[in-house]
């Protein structure tokens, strides 16, 4: 798949109406309140179970990591893919010397 082809289908993934639900429903359970919730029900399933609370809520913030890394991955790569487009259309272009082409 070339570059400006992922760039284009990634571009058509964020205004998609079912990724913005996604991103709407990901930001209700994963942020704000929503994160509160989850750490408060880690420390009570610990608590209730004996384990380490510690390890309980760093569970949780790993999982709200690695659901961040997934929705911003589409916007990041196409930065990516979009500079890489620019840096080969500035080398494919000649260089303007006073000296003409060396």
């Amino acid at each position: 798949m070339s570059d400006s082809r992922e760039r284009e289908d990634l571009e058509a993934l964020l205004s998609a109406p079912g990724w913005l639900r996604l991103l709407q429903y990901a930001k209700e359970t994963w942020a704000g309140d929503g994160y509160a919730q989850k750490l408060k029900l880690a420390i009570k399933d610990a608590t209730t179970r004996g384990e380490n609370v510690a390890e309980a809520v760093q569970r949780v913030d790993a999982a709200n990591e690695e659901v961040n890394a997934v929705l911003s991955w589409p916007r990041q790569r196409v930065q990516q893919l979009t500079q890489h487009e620019t840096a080969r259309t500035q080398a494919a272009q000649p260089s303007l010397s006073r000296r003409g082409v060396l």
